[in-house]
């Protein structure tokens, strides 16, 4: 009798689920909003893609509990290397590398924040610059 509860119970969110990926229509990333013109819909991209959203508040989150002054340094800094990675975009360079790389350095800020760890104010800045000129470009 158990046992037909529980697929009763399995029976609704398995068709939620069908039904949402049946119904979804395609996402596009980069159109925020067409009123305002493609630089502004580029300004707000990293505020909402997750993508770029996610590893931001990580490594703000692995600023602040590193301490004050390294997250004084990567509020100053990451900005800065976030321009510089924007400006060389016309280069040809390879975009498999590039996304891979974001990927790889959100695991391990993650992984950082996760185990807590406190890192040397300069290591920390290497990889906020890191980071902000490879989710620039």
């Amino acid at each position: 009798m158990s046992r037909s509860l529980i697929n009763r119970r399995s029976i609704v969110p398995t068709c939620f689920i069908a039904l949402t990926i049946l119904l979804s229509s395609p996402a596009f990333a980069h159109s925020v909003s067409k009123r305002f013109g493609d630089f502004y819909g580029g300004l707000l991209h990293p505020l909402t893609a997750m993508e770029h959203l996610l590893p931001i508040i990580g490594l703000s989150l692995l600023a602040g509990q590193t301490g004050k002054e390294a997250a004084r340094w990567v509020l100053l800094l990451f900005p800065v290397a976030f321009l510089v990675g924007a400006t060389p975009s016309s280069i040809d360079v390879p975009v498999e590398f590039v996304v891979w790389a974001n990927r790889i350095s959100f695991v391990v800020v993650g992984l950082l924040v996760a185990a807590s760890i406190r890192l040397p104010v300069g290591v920390l800045i290497m990889i906020a610059m890191l980071m902000g000129i490879l989710l620039g470009y």
